[in-house]
Order: structure tokens, then C-alpha cells, then sequence
């Protein structure tokens, strides 16, 4: 249902086996990151950043750098 509701009404061709329901940001967030950062890998955050991203990233084993936006 929800595949379809994104191809008539935001036209987003989208398989349902693309699509993924998660209870929030921070629990989509910690799935990326388990699926694709390695113990070392590098993760550019904005400065300031949603503090729990940071906690997940750390947790991850990623290097963390800071962007300024300004």
C-alpha cells in the first residue's frame, strides 16, 4: 500500500521490497549505520548534529569530522 501511495501521489516508482518502516530517525539511523559502516570509517556530521546520530556513529566504530555549515 504504501509503494503505491508513493507512485500515485508523490510519482516515486517505488518496489515494496525497497521500503523499509522504521519507529523513527534514530532507529533508521542506527540500521544505515549497522549495515554499512565499518570500525574506522569516516562519517562527516554537520555542526551542530543530532547528538543521538553522534552516539550511534561512535558506537559504530566511525571517525567522526565535524562540517560547519556557516
Amino acid at each position: 500500500e504504501i509503494a503505491n501511495y508513493l507512485s500515485e501521489h508523490q510519482n516515486l516508482v517505488t518496489d515494496p521490497s525497497q521500503l523499509l518502516i522504521t519507529s523513527g530517525a534514530q532507529q533508521g539511523i542506527d540500521l544505515i549505520a549497522q549495515t554499512l559502516l565499518k570500525p574506522g570509517d569516516i562519517v562527516l556530521v554537520e555542526s551542530p548534529c543530532y547528538s543521538a546520530a553522534l552516539d550511534i556513529f561512535i558506537n559504530k566504530g566511525a571517525k567522526i569530522i565535524p562540517v560547519s555549515l556557516d
